[in-house]
């Protein structure tokens, strides 16, 4: 039906008779550019569980994960994500029953919750699949040994 739909091609502007004016409407302009100010703290209100996540992680001791990340200061190379994003995106995500890194991905670039969470960093698909591979035991023991994260908004 949509595909259809695509396909139809536009219907001309209805014939009037010439003493008739047009009349004058507002169209969408999609090809605009524009610069929408956003404070990424109003996306979400203040009890939304994706606080919640973020408060636990603050709270969590991620030691096991900053250990592992090469880049280090006056050294050569780009600054690594926290790990305390990719924990907190994968347990939020996995609250929400998503356990895909691609689907992540696009929620992060989309939905207020996890723009909210990312803060302005781009996470890709690979970085999040990456992480979860290669911390997969210490994401479990995280999970196991940390109760908080059963019930974040309590």
């Amino acid at each position: 039906m949509i595909n259809e739909l695509l396909n139809t091609p536009a219907h001309p502007a209805p014939q009037r008779p010439e003493h008739v004016p047009a009349p004058r409407v507002r169209e969408p302009v999609r090809n605009q550019a524009s610069l929408v100010p956003t404070v990424l703290d109003d996306l979400i209100e203040a009890s939304h569980p994706a606080r919640a996540i973020w408060a636990v992680t603050e709270k969590l001791d991620l030691s096991e994960f900053f250990d592992a990340i090469k880049a280090r200061e006056s050294g050569v190379g780009r600054s690594a994500i926290t790990p305390r994003l990719l924990v907190a995106l994968w347990l939020f995500a996995t609250s929400e029953g998503i356990g895909s890194a691609r689907r992540l991905e696009k929620l992060t670039r989309r939905d207020a919750p996890y723009r909210w969470l990312c803060g302005e960093i781009n996470v890709n698909h690979h970085t999040l699949s990456d992480f979860r591979v290669r911390h997969e035991a210490k994401l479990d023991n995280l999970l196991q040994r940390s109760p908080e994260l059963t019930h974040p908004c309590s």
